[in-house]
């Protein structure tokens, strides 16, 4: 029996050690005192049986070349050697798969180019209720940004169970994420990659882009919460890291600094031409604007946009009564198409809805250096009067860019592009459109392409439906399979032919 003890005890530090491993996978990787306890038990038991059997190992190692294959003792101490440090090495780097064909498990590479520009420690802490399905998917989450960088850091608070903690960071909701890095922290309301790396970036960089919204000729409000206000873009836009505010274009100080954007959202009445003229100077300066103009309504804004090769037509455009019945349309709907030829569409797989909108064409531009591009065509077929023409569709949203003007021409690439948005319809903003199809999506890669965000902007891409969809509990339960009981498998192999061989031996 004596000789069996070193023998018996390997197995049950193995088995120690991988009951650690488990222990930690089952808590998203962090093992707390409970894994740490069964690591440091499993492995001083792994080493007292180095000590027990070294005069064993030496013999062997010494007389290496004169033995044909190592016994089974030496087999086993080697495997289960292998497996405890591949066990552990597995389990510090954070290795993960990702068997989807979208990567849904990975981050998007924005989010990758954020997480590599950390320099100092973030942690992510997580105010949730525990056992709820958002706790589940907070973890997750979290844990693949704490996977992909060595200086994150994130863990899960239920305010019920722990209010010290939420009264120390001064938390009072619960669905709140907090990101700390050394005397700076940001808030985070929305659990999604897309907040939570905008909310990075607010932590690096500090203040984010300006976003002011036009006033003073009943344009939608960005603070209303009615069918017809902003409140809900408003919200998104914060999440997102901007400075969201309004502004008066009659007065220049009242303009942001670029790359911060201008929005005239749905003026029911034209501007004034010190108010246009003001506008065209900030976008010579090199500012930016998105204007959504619905039909209708009489501008002189087309007078600036000949020069800038955008045509800006009087609409509505109107589907035929049989084209909205095929589609499932409501009178005055129509579906657009993002373009493929532009950074502010070409990230998008999804559609646009709109609401009675006027065509907005672009042409070639009259200024030198400059460039207008298409970003929403309607869907193939709409558009027009004649049904006899399925490949007959229109512009609803076009983009331009120009260097700002200067006498001398070699120096326009020192200088900051002016960049300039129009949408023939301003119902995508409201609360009422905006989560309907693709126009949030649309709407705030439109946004991110003008304040220059670009890291966002390629953030925005829908992600598709994978041919693989493995949750969490199909994961987990990958996980025990093949790092618990099939390495529990062969030991177990292991025990019986050693068993049946000492049997034989013994008869």
């Amino acid at each position: 029996m004596k000789q069996t003890r070193p023998f018996v005890l390997l197995l049950i530090s193995c088995v120690i050690v991988l009951l650690g491993v488990l222990w930690s996978a089952l808590h998203n990787g962090h093992p707390g005192f409970p894994g740490r306890l069964l690591w440091i038990t499993g492995g001083a038991g792994f080493l007292f049986f180095l000590v027990r059997t070294g005069d064993e190992i030496r013999f062997f190692i010494l007389h290496l070349r004169s033995f044909s294959e190592p016994g089974l003792m030496l087999t086993l101490l080697l495997a289960c050697g292998f497996l405890i440090l591949g066990s552990i090495a597995v389990e510090r780097s954070g290795l993960r798969w990702d068997l989807t064909r979208q990567k849904i498990y990975t981050l998007k590479p924005g989010s990758h180019e954020i997480v590599n520009e950390i320099q100092n420690k973030v942690e992510m802490i997580a105010f949730l209720k525990e056992g709820t399905s958002t706790w589940r998917e907070a973890g997750e989450l979290l844990g693949i940004y704490v996977a992909s960088s060595r200086k994150i850091e994130m863990r899960r608070v239920d305010p019920d169970q722990d209010p010290a903690t939420a009264r120390k960071y001064g938390v009072g909701e619960v669905g709140l994420i907090l990101l700390r890095s050394g005397d700076r922290e940001e808030r985070v309301t929305d659990l999604s990659e897309q907040a939570l790396t905008a909310g990075l970036i607010r932590l690096i960089s500090g203040k984010g882009r300006s976003i002011l919204f036009s006033r003073g000729h009943e344009e939608l409000s960005p603070s209303a919460v009615d069918p017809t206000g902003l409140s809900k873009l408003t919200r998104f836009l914060s999440d997102d890291g901007y400075q969201v505010g309004v502004t008066d274009l009659l007065d220049p100080a009242h303009f942001p600094d670029p790359p911060g954007v201008v929005v005239i959202a749905g003026p029911r009445h034209d501007l004034i031409p010190g108010e246009i003229r003001n506008l065209q100077e900030f976008l010579d300066r090199g500012g930016r604007a998105a204007i959504f103009l619905d039909p209708g309504v009489k501008t002189e804004l087309s007078q600036p946009f000949l020069s800038s090769g955008i045509i800006l037509g009087d609409g509505p455009i109107e589907l035929t009564e049989a084209t909205s019945k095929r589609l499932g349309l409501d009178e005055g709907q129509i579906l657009a198409d993002p373009t493929n030829d532009h950074p502010a569409s070409s990230y998008l797989g999804t559609r646009a809805l709109l609401v009675g909108a006027r065509p907005v064409e672009s042409s070639e531009p009259g200024r030198q250096i400059s460039e207008s591009s298409t970003l929403l065509r309607t869907l193939a077929g709409q558009g027009g009067e004649a049904p006899a023409d399925p490949s007959y569709s229109v512009a609803v949203a076009s983009a331009w860019q120009i260097h700002a003007p200067d006498d001398n021409l070699t120096r326009f690439r020192e200088r900051p592009w002016a960049r300039l948005i129009v949408v023939g319809d301003s119902d995508l903003l409201t609360n009422r459109y905006l989560e309907r199809q693709g126009n949030r999506q649309v709407v705030m890669s439109f946004i991110h392409w003008l304040a220059e965000e670009d890291i966002l902007l390629r953030s925005e891409a829908k992600q598709q439906q994978p041919v693989l969809l493995l949750d969490e509990t199909i994961i987990r339960t990958l996980w025990l399979i093949m790092m618990i009981l099939l390495p529990l498998a062969f030991l177990l192999l292991g025990i019986t032919i050693w068993l049946r061989r000492r049997s034989v031996g013994r008869g």
